[in-house]
């Protein structure tokens, strides 16, 4: 996890928009994100997350 660089979290429906920040506030204070309201991969998903990462070193 120290390797990602940023969050892009796509969301079906945009109401879960504070439900989804507040969690990766609690769990990921330190990593930038980005939070949209989008197609999702699945029809069953709420949400689908993509991460950008940077080997350190």
């Amino acid at each position: 996890m120290e390797d990602i660089r940023y969050f892009i979290i796509y969301l079906r429906d945009i109401s879960d928009y504070a439900v989804v920040d507040a969690y990766m506030q609690q769990h990921y204070p330190a990593i930038p994100r980005i939070l949209v309201s989008a197609k999702v991969c699945r029809p069953q998903w709420l949400i689908e997350m993509e991460a950008v990462a940077e080997q350190n070193g």
